[in-house]
């Protein structure tokens, strides 16, 4: 896999984990977050599947249904990719 492609990749899993872990730890069900935020719960299982890349607005709105910084979650995030170096645990 191209590392740019392998990247975006690795990148997606990532923020999908990060998110479905604090909706897990705040005993929140998909379709409960979907609820609070507007959003089908078949697009947020996609994005915690790593399938589709929230937008920053997207990324927003579910922090806030979560009642959860952005920062906090981004924070998190950006601790999980430096752990996996350039190449991550996909090779």
């Amino acid at each position: 896999m191209e590392y740019g492609k392998h990247r975006r990749r690795l990148n997606s899993l990532v923020v999908g984990e990060v998110i479905a872990e604090a909706r897990r730890d705040r005993n929140l069900s998909q379709e409960d977050l979907g609820n609070r935020i507007g959003m089908a719960r078949t697009m947020l299982s996609a994005i915690e599947r790593g399938s589709r890349n929230p937008n920053l607005e997207t990324f927003c709105r579910i922090c806030s249904g979560m009642e959860i910084p952005a920062s906090d979650l981004l924070r998190t995030i950006e601790g999980r990719i430096g752990q996996y170096g350039p190449q991550g645990p996909l090779t």
